[in-house]
């Protein structure tokens, strides 16, 4: 990759992607591992989202919030007329892009976050066969929403934390300070 620095806007930052749990969960490694270069080198391009096929909606939300953390390039993979409404509206959270990469506290790559516009989005993932529950440290007071949900989750103080979260999931919360 290295001959490419300066000469191309965007590089992939992994493997091709296909609608399966083991390489939703691979590719995403390989992407997270990359998080660096997306808007230091180039753009990074962590293959297409997919939505469409029949898996369960916990690996699609995984998926889907692996392309936000990514911060890179967007693009689908899906016949976007075959969208069921809920996976449309998943896709269009995701757009336009950040362009800013999540930034990991430890190779676990459980807890990501993308600090923009005066907000933070804790990114939330849970790679193995049983429920966990993550817990992300505040500096300050911060008021908390479900990006998916868009649901108000109500003022956090010390640590905003995710309980039971299920196997092969991802949670991101939007937090933004208390005025």
């Amino acid at each position: 990759l290295w001959p490419s620095l300066g000469l191309i806007h965007g590089s992939r930052s992994s493997g091709d992607i296909v609608r399966s749990w083991n390489t939703f969960q691979h590719t995403a490694r390989e992407n997270f591992h990359r998080n660096w270069q997306n808007g230091s080198l180039w753009w990074n391009d962590p293959d297409c989202a997919l939505l469409t096929g029949k898996l369960p909606e916990n690996e699609y939300q995984f998926h889907a919030s692996v392309m936000f953390a990514s911060g890179g390039m967007l693009l689908s993979g899906d016949n976007l007329t075959m969208l069921p409404p809920e996976r449309l509206e998943m896709l269009r959270k995701l757009l336009p892009p950040t362009g800013k990469a999540a930034k990991f506290r430890d190779d676990s790559l459980e807890i990501g976050v993308i600090e923009d516009k005066g907000a933070l989005h804790v990114c939330f993932f849970n790679w193995g066969e049983s429920s966990r529950t993550l817990s992300y440290p505040l500096a300050q007071p911060m008021r908390a929403r479900d990006f998916w949900k868009g649901e108000e989750l109500g003022a956090v103080t010390e640590a905003l934390e995710v309980k039971d979260l299920p196997p092969h999931s991802a949670r991101i919360i939007t937090l933004v300070p208390i005025s």
